[in-house]
């Protein structure tokens, strides 16, 4: 028998049979007062293949507190299983994506969007999913989902009723888990997308930062280490077409999006008599792999960061989330025989595993056009910066691409002595990056690093001290491995993510964040990963 609540989660039509019943998001069916708690997400999600056989509702897994975190699959025909999707994803024309929403459980626009895109898609049978395996979870964050609390968001234009909190509840941004893989929730996700293959990814995120006009904003991957074709093509191709699409689309409502960014300083105090700040750059956020769209660029898949602009009213914000959305999911199923080659071609040259210069730290440059941002005249007000209702065009700088700043070699591996943390060896297989272990003796070509300095953050963050880690290879030499040592090909699909988390001085390796901090002291034990040289 159907749930209670997921019952109340049906809207019945005058004489209309039960499969044919609308279930609606929370948001719906509080006017846009309210977002959906965690018990009307479930309910919602029980109720959906009720209405539309194409829906299947199983769980990504438990949080932090057990909560389980509802997902849907849908796909024409329907998928009862993960053997069935992968069947079906096997074909060269269709794609499996991956949209989730409330990782920030604060910026809940992306959850409500993405049941209502769900059912809207279900229930009408479109075209899309006949080309697509579509895997959503709209609720990512349950825990940070509840309670409720209206000051949650301060500046943020509803809903009135509140909102949950950034974090989860160990106190982690799950959006910078993304390599430690510390949260459970996060942990489920990757394993999610390994284990179901996932071509593409969908970030449902709000803005808290610039004063502009697009309801929408994106990003893709960005990482340098990644596939460049990969990256160039989501940003120089994919993402726009999908946003002259939502244009034309909400061309009625007037709705624009652009590329995510702020104006620098955005968040710096203002006072009264401040000069008007300048608006000549639009920047992104960083390129560290520890946030999820960059970290499934480095799978070398296609991601997809959605943002709605934190100062439009809530019901225009989910709206515009799922129009969108909706467009991406469009675009893609499009372009999926040219996506699934591209993504074939990036495999292929992963496991090609070419020796080159790899930029392990990155700093942000600018595209070589200036571009045109569109924007509010800004006035001081209560010690604050405030849109007034004058638009402005600002000519700006566009800083959303990333250089290296530090490099290293590509190696054929790296070999992880029997002392290594098991931490270390356990991050690798939640990533689901392949490893071979030595149970007899094996002489390789291998150089051990040195390590010249190791300075750990003032500050704790996400509730690890992050260390910079100045490290350089020495002369490789014909080494005997021992038996119990693991090695990790860097000729594998998942090689990209290897190297980042591997090589002691990428941004994100799993020594800048403490895992290996016993070997980084003075007179410490030999650092316990070294190169398989060439």
């Amino acid at each position: 028998m159907l749930h209670a609540l997921a019952a109340a989660c049906l809207l019945a039509q005058p004489g209309a049979s039960l499969p044919s019943m609308k279930p609606l998001a929370g948001a719906e069916r509080s006017a846009f007062k309210a977002s959906s708690t965690n018990a009307e997400v479930e309910a919602f999600c029980d109720a959906m293949p009720v209405a539309a056989a194409l829906v299947r509702r199983l769980s990504l897994g438990k949080t932090h507190q057990g909560r389980d975190i509802p997902m849907l699959v849908v796909a024409d025909p329907p998928v009862a299983s993960l053997e069935d999707a992968l069947a079906r994803a096997a074909m060269p024309d269709v794609l499996t994506v991956v949209a989730i929403g409330n990782i920030h459980a604060g910026e809940v626009d992306g959850k409500e969007a993405l049941m209502m895109l769900t059912r809207d898609l279900a229930m009408s049978r479109d075209p899309i999913l006949q080309r697509l395996v579509l895997i959503v979870v709209p609720n990512f964050n349950p825990d940070g989902n509840e309670p409720f609390r209206t000051g949650n968001r301060p500046g943020q234009d509803g809903p009135e009723l509140g909102q949950g909190s950034r974090e989860n509840a160990q106190g982690l941004d799950l959006n910078r888990d993304f390599i430690k893989l510390d949260a459970p929730e996060t942990r489920a996700l990757v394993d999610l997308l390994h284990r179901w293959k996932a071509h593409a990814f969908i970030d449902a995120h709000t803005t808290d930062g610039s004063f502009h006009r697009y309801i929408m904003t994106y990003a893709g991957p960005k990482h340098p280490a990644g596939d460049a074709s990969i990256i160039t093509h989501v940003r120089d191709t994919l993402l726009p077409a999908i946003g002259n699409r939502f244009r034309e689309t909400e061309r009625p409502r007037g709705w624009d999006s652009f590329f995510y960014g702020n104006f620098p300083h955005e968040f710096a105090p203002a006072a009264a008599g401040d000069e008007p700040r300048a608006h000549d750059r639009w920047e992104t956020f960083p390129a560290e792999p520890r946030y999820a769209t960059t970290y499934v660029g480095l799978r070398s898949r296609v991601s997809i960061l959605t943002e709605s602009y934190s100062y439009a009213p809530f019901k225009d914000r989910v709206e515009a989330q799922r129009s969108f959305i909706r467009a991406s999911l469009q675009q893609l199923a499009d372009d999926a025989v040219s996506l699934r080659a591209l993504i074939d071609r990036a495999d292929a040259r992963a496991l090609a595993c070419v020796d080159e210069p790899v930029p392990v730290r990155t700093e942000m440059i600018a595209a070589p056009d200036r571009v045109l941002v569109k924007g509010w005249v800004e006035r001081i007000e209560n010690g604050r910066r405030v849109p007034t209702l004058e638009t402005i065009d600002h000519e700006v700088e566009h800083f959303d691409r990333f250089k290296g700043t530090v490099h290293v070699r590509r190696p054929l591996g790296w070999v992880l002595s029997p002392e290594c943390p098991q931490d270390v060896l356990d991050r690798l297989h939640m990533h689901g990056i392949r490893t071979e272990r030595i149970d007899s003796p094996r002489e390789m070509n291998l150089s051990t690093y040195a390590i010249k300095s190791a300075k750990p953050a003032s500050r704790v963050f996400q509730n690890r001290v992050l260390v910079r880690i100045d490290a350089e290879p020495g002369e490789p030499a014909i080494t005997q491995v021992p038996p119990g040592s693991t090695i990790v090909p860097a000729a594998q699909e998942l090689g990209h993510l290897a190297l980042m988390m591997l090589e002691p001085a990428s941004e994100d390796s799993l020594a800048t964040w403490g895992f290996l901090d016993e070997f980084l002291r003075e007179s410490s034990p030999a650092f316990p990963i070294r190169r398989w040289e060439r």
